[in-house]
C-alpha cells in the first residue's frame, strides 16, 4: 500500500474530514489483509519521515548560524541569540511536489505534520484501544477531550510549536502576527479565541493556562505518546 499517498491525499483532498477518511482507508486496507496495528503503524511512519526532514533543515539552518560567528566580521552576539531564537521548527515544510514525486503540489509545513500525526493517532486509539488501563481516561473521555479546539490548540502551546509567536518579553504575543494569522498557519480557524486568550492571558475559559484540568490532559496525552513538552509549559 502507498501510505505516502494515503497520508497526502487526506491532507490535500479529506482535511476536514480526515478522520473519517483514514478510517475508511483503513477499512479498505483490511480487505486485503493488513490489520489495523500495521496500517497505523506504517502511516505513523510516513510522519515521522517527515519530521525527520524538517529536523534536518532546522539543524542545518542552527550549523549555519553557528558558522556565521566564524565569519569575518561574526555575527555578534545579539545577532546569534536573535538568529537562533527565530530558527523554529515551524519555519519548514515538505515540499510535497519533491515528496511525492510530482503527484501533489504545495508545502506541509511542521505544524500541519504535528496536526496529521495527532489525527491518526486519534484514529488509532479509537481502532485499537478497547479496554482502558487502570487509573487512566476511558477511550471515551480521552477522544471526547483531544476533538476538541482548546486541546489542538494547547497541544501546540505545550510542544512549543507557539513560542516564536511570543513578544521578547515573553508576555503577550509578537506585535508582528495576530490570533487570526497564527490560527490560519495551523488551520484551526476556530482556536482564535483560544490562542489571543491565552497569548493575553484572560481569565476565562479562553486562556488555557487558566485551567489546571486542561493543562492536565494536555500533559496526560503528551506523556502517553511520548511527545516531549516544553518546560514552560510543564511548570
Amino acid at each position: 500500500m502507498d501510505y505516502l499517498d494515503i497520508i497526502v491525499n487526506g491532507y490535500v483532498n479529506e482535511y476536514e474530514h480526515f478522520n473519517k477518511y483514514l478510517l475508511r482507508e483503513q477499512k479498505k486496507a483490511e480487505a486485503n489483509h493488513y490489520d489495523a496495528e500495521e496500517f497505523f503503524s506504517k502511516c505513523i511512519a510516513v510522519i515521522e519521515r517527515f519530521k525527520e526532514d524538517i529536523e534536518g533543515q532546522y539543524n542545518k539552518r542552527k550549523g549555519d548560524i553557528y558558522l556565521m560567528r566564524t565569519l569575518n566580521p561574526p555575527l555578534s552576539d545579539e545577532e546569534f541569540i536573535s538568529s537562533m531564537d527565530d530558527n523554529k521548527r515551524t519555519n519548514y515544510s515538505i515540499n510535497l511536489y519533491w515528496a511525492t514525486k510530482y503527484r501533489y503540489t504545495g508545502h506541509l509545513f511542521y505544524g500541519h505534520v504535528l496536526n496529521i500525526e495527532y489525527k491518526i493517532k486519534e484514529c488509532q486509539e479509537k481502532v485499537l484501544i478497547n479496554i482502558p488501563k487502570e487509573n487512566d481516561l476511558t477511550p471515551e473521555i480521552e477522544n471526547k477531550d483531544i476533538e476538541k479546539i482548546w486541546f489542538k490548540v494547547g497541544l501546540l502551546f505545550a510542544t512549543g510549536e507557539m513560542e516564536k509567536y511570543y513578544n521578547t518579553s515573553h508576555n503577550g504575543m509578537n506585535e508582528s502576527y495576530s490570533a487570526p494569522k497564527i490560527a490560519k498557519e495551523f488551520n484551526l480557524p476556530e482556536g482564535v479565541k483560544y490562542i489571543l486568550g491565552t497569548f493575553n492571558e484572560y481569565a476565562n475559559d479562553k486562556n488555557i493556562f487558566a485551567n489546571k484540568n486542561k493543562i492536565t490532559k494536555i500533559k496526560e496525552y503528551c506523556q502517553k505518546n511520548n511527545i516531549k513538552v516544553i518546560d514552560s509549559f510543564s511548570t
